[in-house]
């Protein structure tokens, strides 16, 4: 009798190989500039290239999950400095500033606004709750803004960001209309709010 493996274990080795496989991929772009091929990646990952593909449908798709990892490595160290900040707003502008700086980047253009927005909320929600939080009961931050909004807000971020800048400062705008936004403590309350 064979007992096959539960759900919740396979899930669980789908995730591993996924980040085994996106690690080779980053590690790849980063020594190499690029995925020489979909074999290539297998190998590094120790892995069979089916089960690189069974993951990534193109070479495209797994590169830009790889490119979101690159950004989101780099922005990193930008929140843990911004998580000891003693004025939480200012430490939210920090990590806006970086986000300016990897949006800005060469490989920027290389992946897709999901896979970013994905990658980046997967590892830095809690830590964006407990800024947003520390924020609010310093009496910079709206208070109807919930744990449930930094999705929303993230997305908005990212996507203005990721807009064509067309004049110089254009991102400093963006950043500065959604912060205002963010801080006006006598705005109408949001939508939704009791």
């Amino acid at each position: 009798m064979t007992i096959e493996p539960s759900t919740v274990s396979r899930r669980a080795d789908a995730a591993e190989n996924d980040a085994i496989i996106v690690a080779a991929a980053a590690r790849m772009i980063t020594l190499n500039g690029g995925i020489p091929s979909i074999r290539d990646v297998a190998r590094e990952a120790g892995v069979g290239s089916t089960t690189v593909y069974r993951r990534f449908a193109t070479k495209a798709a797994l590169h830009s999950r790889a490119i979101a990892v690159i950004i989101c490595d780099r922005i990193g160290p930008t929140i843990a400095h911004a998580l000891q900040d003693p004025d939480p707003m200012h430490g939210l502008r920090e990590v806006t500033d970086e986000l300016i700086r990897a949006t800005n980047s060469p490989e920027r253009v290389q992946v897709t606004l999901p896979d970013l927005v994905n990658e980046f909320l997967v590892r830095y929600r809690e830590d964006l709750t407990v800024m947003m939080e520390a924020a609010q009961a310093a009496g910079e931050l709206r208070s109807d803004i919930v744990r449930e909004d930094i999705d929303g807000i993230t997305t908005v971020m990212f996507a203005g960001l990721a807009l064509p800048k067309h004049r110089a400062g254009a991102s400093a705008r963006y950043v500065a209309l959604i912060f205002d936004g963010l801080s006006r403590i006598d705005a109408a309350p949001l939508p939704g709010s009791s």
